[in-house]
């Protein structure tokens, strides 16, 4: 799996989200239990980036689904929180559900309010898209 993951990653890179897909369908999550508390035995990464090749490859719906419940009491789940909230605030946004995206950017821009200053450009973008969604008219 953590093989997998690795083929995905290097396909995303190179902006491939079909290759991605392709490289994931082997995760199936059949970690043994007494592994799955362990990174990278939990395969956690690989279900982000089954949501991030998903998104990639425009399939808004499935990536909300593996991006809503993907992570629910998985052992890295704080670890992909920030960039999960940010991915389902722009699904919301493009769904049209304003205040579902409004509330996953916020969460975002507050995980990860005092991240590194690499990151800082993403906080920044979350914020100008509440700034505009909060600025628009409520319909």
């Amino acid at each position: 799996s953590l093989a997998a993951a690795v083929r995905a990653d290097v396909a995303l890179g190179a902006h491939r989200p079909a290759d991605a897909l392709k490289a994931l369908e082997a995760v199936r999550g059949e970690v043994p239990l007494d592994l799955s508390g362990a990174s990278p035995f939990g395969e956690d990464y690989a279900r982000f980036l089954r949501g991030e090749a998903l998104l990639a490859a425009g399939n808004d719906d499935e990536a909300l689904r593996w991006f809503e419940h993907g992570f629910d009491g998985s052992p890295d789940e704080m670890a992909f929180r920030a960039q999960v909230s940010f991915r389902l605030g722009d699904i919301y946004e493009r769904k049209g559900e304003r205040q579902k995206a409004i509330d996953s950017y916020s969460k975002f821009a507050r995980l990860w309010a005092a991240c590194d200053p690499r990151l800082q450009p993403a906080v920044e973008d979350a914020r100008a898209r509440l700034a505009r969604l909060t600025a628009e008219p409520r319909s």
